[in-house]
């Protein structure tokens, strides 16, 4: 990974081969940040994605081998467990031009992935809903 330091975050360039989610929670964790946006583009293989079924309160997860276009990632980082979390969504297209989207678990940088991280000054964490079952912005934790 690559970056360079912006007054309000970071531009980051992801290599060839780094896993895309993996490498994001890694440098969270190496800046210290514990809140920020993520918007991002750039070509992916092996792409990770899920949907969340609201029925079964569980993600349906499906793999998509192949080399994808990333058209569009956005997200955010918080905290679970004082840890930083990547929350983050893909629309991605393959050289059929057909879109695919979901919740990003994981993918494995293709050419590049080119992202814009905007930090905030204020940490947002995460607690455990269990009528969702999952971790959900805790936002009375922004008055800390």
């Amino acid at each position: 990974m690559i970056f360079d330091k912006l007054e309000s975050g970071f531009w980051l360039r992801l290599k060839r081969g780094e896993p895309v989610v993996e490498s994001l929670t890694r440098f969270a964790k190496e800046q210290e940040i514990t809140a920020a946006g993520i918007s991002g583009i750039g070509a992916v293989t092996g792409a990770s994605l899920g949907y969340f079924d609201l029925t079964r309160r569980e993600y349906n997860r499906k793999k998509f081998d192949g080399v994808y276009e990333l058209l569009n990632l956005a997200g955010n980082i918080s905290l679970v467990d004082g840890n930083p979390f990547v929350h983050a969504h893909v629309i991605v297209a393959g050289p059929d031009y057909q879109t695919l989207g979901g919740h990003l678990f994981e993918a494995e940088v293709a050419v590049t992935v080119e992202i814009i991280l905007r930090v905030f000054p204020q940490a947002v964490s995460r607690k455990f809903d269990p009528d969702i079952n999952l971790n959900l912005w805790n936002l009375s934790s922004c008055l800390e």
